[in-house]
C-alpha cells in the first residue's frame, strides 16, 4: 500500500491520506515502518514548544518523517551525506566524538527540533531516551549548548520556510516560545531555573549572517550566548563553558 508520512493542514489524522506538509513522502510498503528511515519532525503545535514529554496526547510525540527533499532521503544509511542519528548521554567518549566527527552540514537548518529533543536528554522517565535517574542528595546542573552554524531557514511547515530561509521569523517565534517554556521550569528543590542553556552561533558565512536573535534570547544569560567566525573558536567556547561548569562553591 501507499503510506503517506506528513500531515494535513498541519494536523494529524488516521486517517490522512493526502500529506501536504513539505518533506512528505509516499512508498509502497506492507508495514508503514518498513521505508522509514528514521527521521522526525517537530511535533504538532502547541507541542513543539512544550517541555512535556511523549505521552498519550498526539501533540507530545514527534511524528515520523521521511525527510525527503532535493531528491534525496536524508536519514538513509546511504544518503550522502547523511543525517547523524542522536546519540543518548553517554560516557563513551570514543562514540561520541567518532559521532561529532562524523556529522556534516546538509539539508536545511531546524534548531528547534534540536533543542527540543535533547532536552527529552535530560528529562528523568522521557520515554524517549534511558536517562539516570537522579539521586535526592544531590543538586544537579541540567546544561544544554545549542550550537548552530546558520540561521533558521525550515522546519515542519512549508509556509515558514523553504530551506533556504524562513518567511516573517516565524520559525524563530516557535522556536523563542520554546525557549522561554525551558526557562522557565524550576527545581523543585532550589527554586531556581531547572535548566541552563548556552547557544553558539558559529557564523562563517560570506556574506556574514546576522547575529541571531533567537539564540541571544535563548541563551539563560547574556554570558552564554557566543558568536563565532571560525570554526577554530568553538574548542575555546566549548573550553570557557566547561570552566563555568566546573566552578563550585561550598557553603555551610
Amino acid at each position: 500500500m501507499s503510506v503517506p508520512v506528513g500531515f494535513t493542514n498541519r494536523q494529524w489524522s488516521s486517517t490522512n491520506t493526502t500529506p501536504t506538509v513539505a518533506n512528505a513522502y509516499n512508498g509502497t510498503s506492507t508495514n508503514p515502518t518498513s521505508t522509514w528511515t528514521g527521521c522526525v519532525a517537530d511535533r504538532t503545535q502547541p507541542g513543539d514548544a512544550s517541555t512535556a514529554t511523549p505521552s498519550g496526547d498526539v501533540t507530545t510525540k514527534y511524528p515520523a518523517n521521511q525527510y525527503y527533499e532535493n531528491n534525496e532521503a536524508y536519514c538513509a544509511s546511504g544518503n550522502n551525506p547523511p543525517l547523524t542519528p542522536v546519540i543518548p548521554l553517554s560516557y563513551n567518549w570514543s562514540t561520541l566524538k567518532t559521532a561529532i566527527n562524523n556529522m556534516q552540514p546538509t539539508g536545511g537548518t531546524n534548531q528547534a527540533i534540536g533543542l527540543s529533543v535533547g532536552l527529552q536528554t535530560l528529562i528523568d522517565g522521557s520515554p524517549m531516551f534511558t536517562v539516570p535517574s537522579e539521586d535526592a542528595n544531590w543538586t544537579y546542573n541540567r546544561v544544554i549548548i545549542l550550537l548552530s552554524d546558520g540561521l533558521n531557514t525550515e522546519d515542519r511547515w512549508p509556509d515558514y520556510g523553504d530551506g533556504s530561509s524562513q518567511n516573517n521569523g516565524q520559525i524563530d517565534a516557535r522556536q523563542a516560545l520554546l525557549c522561554s517554556n525551558i526557562k522557565g521550569q524550576l527545581d523543585a528543590k532550589t527554586g531556581k531555573p531547572m535548566y541552563t542553556i548556552y547557544t553558539i552561533q558559529v557564523n562563517t558565512h560570506t556574506p556574514a549572517d546576522a547575529t541571531s536573535t533567537v539564540l541571544q534570547n535563548c541563551a539563560s544569560s547574556p554570558d552564554k550566548f557566543f558568536m563565532l567566525t571560525t570554526s577554530s573558536q568553538i574548542v575555546t567556547a566549548f573550553n570557557t563553558i566547561g570552566t563555568q561548569l566546573s566552578q563550585l562553591r561550598v557553603s555551610k
